[in-house]
This record gives C-alpha cells, structure tokens and sequence, in this order.
C-alpha cells in the first residue's frame, strides 16, 4: 500500500493515463471525478482496447496482394531511410519476395519489419543482398 497514490482524472487522455503508468510502475489507477473514485483502470483494459482497435482496422484493410504491396511501397517511401529505389517487392497469395540490394544491415532488418507487419502478410522471403559502400581513397 502507499499514502502517495497515482489517481487520474476521468477526462485524461489516454497517453497521460500510459504515462502515469509507467512512471509510477503501477497496473492499475484509480479513476477520479471531483474529488470521488469513479472506477479503476488497468494496464490490461488498455491493453484489450487496443487489440480491439487493431483488429477492427485489420478487418477494415484489403488484403489483396496489390493492396499489400501499396501499403509496404506506401510505408517504405514514406521513410528517409528507406533504399526504395533499389527494391523490387512482389507479393502472391499474401507472400512477399523482396529483391535489391542494400547498403546497410539495418536496412534489411527495417524493411523486413514493414514488410512482416504489413496487414494480410502471411510470409516474407529476403533475397536482398548487402552491398558494401565504396571506401574513399585517403587523402593526400
């Protein structure tokens, strides 16, 4: 038990509610309305609401292999990182192949992870090779 108790007001929004939560270290905060303990809310409502809304979106999604394919596009143009004009993705029956070549590691393991979480995928398979950069002759 603690005399100094994380309470929430029952208009907070939800990003201040995960917040308190993890700078407290607690599972659960009493909701307050007016001074009055109006309900509880745990980590674990949280939790399920947000498995909810994800599913929803999912069920709402295409998942067509087109669709899969402009949504992974769509992500990976969307990041300064991504080598997009060096990738060629395809996508048949929910599985992508990815081709191209890259620079970096890290590339590849970003990529995979836009691709693995794309909605509708059910499999990626990486033929990306790892190119090294050109080393720059010294200076004389």
């Amino acid at each position: 038990m603690s005399s100094d108790v994380a309470t929430i007001e029952g208009n907070a929004d939800l990003n201040e509610a995960i917040e308190l939560m993890e700078r407290r270290h607690v599972k659960r905060l009493p909701v307050v309305q007016g001074g009055k303990m109006v309900g509880i809310v745990a980590r674990s409502d949280i939790v399920r609401a947000l498995a909810n809304c994800i599913r929803k979106i999912a069920e709402e999604k295409p998942t067509t292999d087109a669709a899969i394919k402009r949504d992974i596009e769509a992500e990976l143009q969307a990041q300064p990182w991504a080598p997009i004009a060096t990738l060629e993705i395809q996508v048949e029956d929910g599985k992508v192949f990815i081709r191209g070549a890259l620079s970096d590691e890290r590339m590849r393991k970003a990529v995979l992870a836009v691709a693995e979480n794309a909605n509708g995928v059910v499999a990626v398979q990486d033929s990306m090779t790892l190119i090294e950069p050109y080393l720059m002759p010294p200076f004389l």
